[in-house]
């Protein structure tokens, strides 16, 4: 038998409301972090930078990327629309759920939504399934 794993189903962290300037930070540090992994496997800043570009159909710089990771850049922070280009651009999904997380949410793939919808309406048929039952049990106490 071959080993399986549970996929990965929904990205998102526990909500902890923190304030805005830690979020910043922890973003920061998660766009620094993606963008070594990069590195480390041949994609330069250059690269993603132009591939931002691509996206918005504006020039965005390295340096200007690297300010986006940079806790000595201070109140430069990337604008929401430059952060979906550098989600493009990297492919790092992870950072949707970061996002969705900030409002206790997760954000689930959509190949995974029937499932749980199935899930959800299988639970409620069972509760109609209960109800049905008490209210015949009911019926013959009553008769």
């Amino acid at each position: 038998m071959t080993n399986w794993d549970l996929p990965i189903i929904s990205v998102g962290h526990e909500v902890d409301k923190q304030p805005a300037s830690v979020v910043a930070d922890a973003l920061k540090e998660r766009l620094k972090t993606i963008l070594k992994h990069h590195q480390d496997t041949g994609v330069t800043r250059s690269e993603i930078a132009h591939r931002m570009s691509v996206f918005l159909g504006t020039k965005i710089s390295e340096a200007v990327l690297n300010q986006y990771v940079a806790k000595s850049a201070g109140d430069k922070h990337i604008s929401f629309v430059r952060l979906l280009a550098f989600i493009q651009a990297t492919n790092a999904t992870e950072l949707v759920g970061f996002i969705a997380s900030q409002f206790g949410l997760h954000v689930v793939e959509a190949k995974y939504a029937r499932l749980i919808e199935r899930e959800l309406l299988k639970a409620r048929l069972k509760q109609l399934e209960d109800d049905i039952s008490e209210a015949e049990a009911d019926t013959r106490r009553l008769l």
